[in-house]
């Protein structure tokens, strides 16, 4: 009796396997022959953009808060900018060191002392050779006077020690030449250096201006507020998230399909779009893209087909759904579930 029992629950199993899968099997072949593909891994996207904080230091206004409608170029929160403001005055201050330092200052006031000083050098110079060439001749004169006894012994030595003395005047002042010259060559990259430093200094005050307009947190976009992670008082690191803007942009649906769907399907098809939160009103919208790359290739961990583990799985393949404009897209929110069926036989 009990073997007859269980044979006939077994008999029942089978007969609803088998109905499931005929079924399935007729609700598949049903879609395909009506031309739709249809999938419930659907939701809706839209643009959702964190904010940072740009500088550090702590809160001091934190001016939104969950859900609240911004406009792009709101003030969303302030960080407390004393630090800021007084690297602004040391910057400002080291611009005006450097200016004084510059070609128009000390820098400048060199450059003319060295030229002055290389055209002082150069008229001793001009001096120095005719000096030296005077007393040549007067030499050559004294030695001729002296082969005729005209002129005393002491008179020649005296012409031969003019002579040496314009020579040596000649080399000091040849050298006095050279270093004006180095001088003249130092002043001018003095005045470059001046230059390249007043151009550090207005940079430094360029990102000092930047990091203290950064203490006000500005939306980039329009929308509300979602997630805020802020609070006054809080401290604040570069680059730390506060808060995310769900903008008010457009949103689509993102439909990720079997890869055995997507063979038909291509851009500009219609698609019937039924979102949960409608109570199943329809919405009517168009095939815009298919991803490039499986779901799978952007996870954390990609799958990895090469190794001796490997079991084939039914890949999914993100497609791209636009919406048109309606009073209904104000009620739809990134993340809501969504059905879709792409009519693909209207070709």
């Amino acid at each position: 009796m009990k073997e007859k029992t269980s044979r006939s629950k077994l008999r029942l199993v089978v007969v609803a396997i088998a109905i499931a899968a005929a079924s399935t099997g007729a609700y598949l072949f049903w879609n395909h022959l009506n031309g739709l593909e249809r999938t419930d891994n659907a939701q809706i996207d839209g643009t959702v953009v964190p904010v940072h904080s740009r500088v550090g230091g702590f809160a001091s206004l934190v001016l939104v808060r969950d859900d609240q409608a911004v406009k792009k170029g709101d003030t969303l929160f302030v960080i407390d900018a004393t630090e800021y403001v007084l690297r602004l005055k040391q910057a400002e201050a080291d611009l005006l060191a450097a200016r004084a330092a510059s070609r128009h200052g000390v820098a400048g006031a060199s450059a003319h002392v060295a030229t002055a000083q290389a055209q002082v050098a150069a008229s001793n110079l001009e001096a120095a050779k005719a000096n030296l060439l005077k007393t040549e001749q007067e030499l050559a004169r004294t030695r001729n006077l002296r082969d005729r006894e005209l002129v005393s012994q002491a008179q020649l030595d005296a012409a031969v020690a003019a002579e040496r003395t314009a020579q040596a005047t000649l080399r000091g002042s040849q050298d006095q030449a050279q270093a004006s010259g180095f001088g003249e060559i130092g002043a001018a990259a003095q005045e470059r250096l001046a230059d390249a430093r007043i151009a550090a200094a207005e940079a430094a005050v360029s990102v000092a201006k930047t990091q203290l307009s950064w203490t006000v947190g500005i939306s980039p976009v329009s929308g509300h507020v979602a997630k805020r992670n802020l609070e006054v008082g809080q401290y604040l690191s570069p680059g730390q998230p506060v808060l995310s803007l769900v903008s008010d942009s457009t949103v689509w649906v993102v439909a990720n399909l079997k890869e055995t769907q997507v063979e038909r399907i291509h851009a500009g098809q219609r698609v019937d779009v039924e979102v949960d939160a409608l109570a199943g009103k329809p919405l009517h919208g168009k095939v815009r893209t298919i991803q490039w790359a499986t779901g799978a290739r952007f996870s954390l961990l990609p799958p990895d087909n090469a190794s001796g583990n490997f079991t084939k799985i039914v890949q999914r393949i993100p497609v791209r759904i636009d919406l048109p404009k309606s009073p209904e897209m104000e009620k739809l929110r990134p993340g809501m579930s969504v059905s879709i069926a792409i009519h693909v036989r209207e070709d």
